[in-house]
């Protein structure tokens, strides 16, 4: 069966790198790192953070799902601060065409826009701040310091405010930041530990581990659900159907990304999983579809799988129409990936002959 290849859409909402960063080297009440990029697409050039201003410099990438959800919402706050406050966004990690991208968003990226230049913006900005995930903003004080650091579509607007009105309180922010960057260095840990586990074949122990730790850390199940899907599946298939479901009906309920990877690792045939609950991966995915509005060609396109390996070859022909469909309309879709959507519809229809 061909596969899309197209990269699964993360369900915590950040891209994240492939590899994970030392221990911060970078902290809020440093000061900040100099600017030094390769191009400026969009307004600019700023050559250099200056003293009296505050700046958000903000790191993103063309194929960044949650990154393209945030940009109008950047555009907005660069609105509300204007005279105030001096955005960027930053380009970093890239594999895409910046330039058209951001021709293509117009008006809703309406801020500084540049690329990275030899991934130093990467590396000592992100990297050496312990940051793995964008979109990821930084707000400089006009002091030339950090004052926060953090996802965009959190707290940035609120911490603006308080910095243009001078009534931000930097330390008991670091302070914060420092326990909760303690708390994802003992995650990292834990995490690495387990994986050691499942590389030694002990998948018993790796998930006893991991729900030990989710026990004392709550939060934590959020980041490795995949990975407990993973245990549940080696370790008691019956077990990781019914946390699928609780998964899918509890915190991922209004998550058409989350749902569809659930139901995808149900019909994933890489898994060799004895008995699939097929039923339980087509309720998931028609919600997913629901959310999306059936407006989503990535999601229609994995729906189509789930029903073909349901044995429904009528439907996966449907859903699979559907998909091609709303590609073929959508100028992000590349014509090679519209072609790969195509090649696995004649698939489904040969299966009718």
């Amino acid at each position: 069966m061909r596969k899309l290849s197209i990269p699964l859409v993360i369900i915590v909402g950040l891209a994240i790198a492939s590899s994970a960063f030392a221990a911060a080297s970078l902290k809020v009440g440093d000061k900040a790192p100099a600017i030094k990029v390769r191009t400026w697409v969009k307004g600019g050039p700023i050559s250099k953070l200056e003293p009296g201003k505050i700046y958000v410099v903000e790191f993103w990438a063309t194929w960044c799902g949650p990154c393209k959800q945030s940009i109008p919402h950047l555009t907005e706050l660069a609105k509300k601060y204007k005279d105030k406050v001096t955005f960027i966004g930053v380009s970093i990690w890239e594999r895409g065409d910046v330039p058209s991208f951001v021709k293509s968003m117009g008006d809703k990226m309406d801020y500084n826009v540049a690329t990275d230049a030899d991934d130093y913006m990467a590396n000592n900005w992100m990297a050496a701040a312990g940051e793995r995930g964008i979109p990821a903003a930084f707000v400089v004080g006009k002091d030339g310091k950090i004052q926060w650091i953090g996802h965009l579509m959190g707290d940035l607007d609120k911490v603006l405010g308080q910095i243009v009105a001078g009534k931000y309180d930097c330390a008991a922010y670091a302070a914060e930041r420092a326990k909760e960057q303690a708390a994802e260095q003992k995650r990292v840990e834990v995490r690495t530990e387990v994986e050691g586990l499942i590389k030694q074949n002990k998948p018993k122990e790796a998930l006893d581990k991991l729900d030990k730790y989710i026990a004392q850390d709550a939060d934590f199940e959020m980041d490795v659900v995949p990975l407990k899907v993973q245990l549940l599946y080696q370790t008691d298939e019956a077990a990781g159907y019914a946390y699928v479901r609780k998964m899918g009906e509890g915190p991922f309920k209004d998550n058409p990304n989350a749902l569809t990877w659930l139901a995808s690792s149900i019909v994933d045939e890489g898994r060799k999983l004895k008995a699939p609950d097929y039923a339980l991966a087509v309720s998931l995915g028609t919600r997913a579809v629901e959310l999306s509005k059936a407006q989503d060609a990535y999601i229609l396109n994995r729906m189509a799988d789930i029903y073909d390996r349901k044995g429904d070859v009528d439907k996966a022909i449907e859903s699979q129409e559907s998909a091609v469909k709303v590609a073929s309309s959508d100028k992000e879709w590349p014509k090679e990936a519209v072609d790969e959507l195509k090649a696995r519809l004649q698939e489904l229809k040969d299966k009718k002959k």
